[in-house]
């Protein structure tokens, strides 16, 4: 029997653990985009990912250029992975999909190239999303243009 993932919410995000951390035998549900192998997938391994990133969205000050612009970025790739993984959206590359889990991993991630919690430490996350952006352009603007109804 093949099992799908139907929705954004079966990945699982990336909490800063470390690499040392590995599931106890027997443990089905990652912590960790490194902890999640493909038979997690075809299980339809349960995730945080949507909330993380939707409560990490909350709790910025959305006052700042950084935070909005970076606000704006999530949430339209986090929608595109929903439409994606929903089946509703087919047209998405393996690479797209794959380098836009890898920048959501990252923005969840406290503890990045310049922490979170530091000031300016939003930067690198919006840089990350932009990188993704302008290396997909023109699958997420396909996309833009699918949700839009043209």
């Amino acid at each position: 029997m093949t099992t799908t993932i139907e929705r954004a919410t079966d990945i699982t995000p990336a909490p800063a653990w470390g690499a040392a951390h590995q599931p106890h035998v027997g443990q089905h549900r990652a912590r960790t985009l490194r902890d999640l192998r493909a038979s997690d997938l075809r299980k339809g391994a349960g995730s945080e990912l949507p909330e993380l990133i939707l409560a990490k969205l909350a709790s910025l000050d959305t006052t700042g250029f950084t935070e909005r612009q970076l606000t704006k970025r999530a949430r339209l790739l986090l929608e595109l992975l929903r439409d994606t993984l929903g089946g509703r959206y087919p047209d998405l590359s393996l690479p797209a999909f794959a380098d836009i889990v890898l920048a959501m991993d990252y923005f969840v991630a406290v503890h990045d190239e310049i922490p979170d919690t530091l000031p300016g430490g939003l930067a690198d996350d919006l840089r990350k999303f932009d990188e993704t952006i302008a290396t997909h352009r023109g699958e997420i603007e396909a996309y833009r243009r699918w949700r839009e109804g043209g």
